[in-house]
């Protein structure tokens, strides 16, 4: 169902910034499969969203000009070219990385073949040219941002959540190779059987342990100690001493649990940045900074916090991090 498909795809890129990529991978699909009237239709999501866009920002092509990753830049800095490749037993399980890296090593391998055949394009007109050649973008992609530091690619391996479902195709298709192969090649009663039986299961249960990322459920499902912090010191010092006051902070979790609405008469305008160059506050404003999200997210230091002559730290509040780490808020007003 092309029609359908391209108009769906077409919103990939407003849903992860990547899906720029998938969307190309999709086009090549469709022009070497000769679909060549489809092609303009990638554009109806970017219309849609433009058009419904342009009463806020009355730019038509925001979409594009709005795109907050679009830009050269290292603010988090880089890592290694292989970083994510040698994270993914802690995303995807020990047993189907393995299975992922078959799949796309047969792929890849039969698909070199095909392209030194005749019949080279081929390799384009299969559907598994889209579910495998997305997932190796998308992979590719990840690991230059990151090995440049470009595109404020963190190096975060959640990213791969959009991935999973081709993941899980390639995994089990690999399942299916390493089946037909022992089928081919050992004949000793039903062993291809239960090899195929023993690698599903063995899928399963290795996304439980090992990994990094498995749900620690009493950490997970708690306060963390810096809401702790803010929801049983802070906000009942603020209440108390600074009720209807203006805060200015980093950290999300302040608003949420002082029930502090950030978009006041319709603009976000509580981060700290938007109090510089000279951050001057009125007598009834607060800054509370942080020694996470506002050193991390709009780069302002404790020492830079400090130096400004019209304010004075009002008082502060610290707690130690379940990693040992020392949480810091400090509650600046006018001098």
């Amino acid at each position: 169902k092309n029609l359908q498909a391209i108009l769906i795809a077409s919103f990939l890129p407003l849903s992860r910034s990547e899906g720029l990529i998938i969307l190309i991978v999709i086009c090549i699909y469709m022009l070497m499969n000769r679909k060549y009237a489809l092609l303009p239709l990638t554009l109806f999501g970017q219309l849609v969203i433009a058009l419904l866009g342009y009463s806020v920002y009355h730019d038509p092509l925001w979409v594009f000009t709005k795109i907050p990753y679009a830009h050269q830049n290292a603010l988090y800095g880089s890592g290694p070219f292989m970083h994510y490749l040698q994270s993914m037993p802690h995303v995807f399980g020990i047993v189907s990385t393995v299975l992922l890296y078959i799949g796309c090593s047969v792929y890849i391998i039969s698909s070199f073949r095909q392209l030194a055949s005749a019949t080279w394009y081929k390799v384009f007109t299969d559907i598994r040219f889209v579910i495998y050649g997305s997932f190796i973008a998308f992979t590719l992609a990840h690991s230059v941002f990151y090995a440049l530091g470009i595109f404020n690619d963190i190096g975060l391996t959640r990213v791969f959540i959009a991935m999973f479902p081709v993941m899980v195709f390639i995994a089990i298709e690999a399942v299916c190779y390493i089946h037909s192969f022992a089928k081919k090649h050992i004949h000793v009663g039903n062993l291809p059987t239960y090899l195929t039986a023993v690698a599903l299961c063995a899928m399963i249960y290795f996304c439980y342990i090992g990994s990094l990322y498995r749900i620690p459920y009493a950490r997970v499902f708690m306060q963390d100690h810096s809401q702790q912090l803010i929801d049983r010191q802070m906000v009942p010092y603020l209440k108390k001493e600074y009720n209807n006051y203006t805060y200015y902070f980093s950290d999300n979790n302040i608003a949420l649990y002082t029930s502090y609405d950030k978009y006041k008469n319709g603009e976000y305008s509580s981060e700290l940045s938007a109090l510089k160059p000279d951050f001057n506050i009125g007598e009834k404003e607060l800054i509370i900074w942080d020694n996470w999200y506002s050193v991390i997210e709009e780069h302002i230091t404790r020492d830079e916090m400090l130096q400004y002559s019209n304010l004075k730290v009002d008082t502060s509040f610290t707690a130690i991090s379940h990693k040992g780490n020392l949480i810091e808020y400090l509650v600046l007003k006018k001098k």
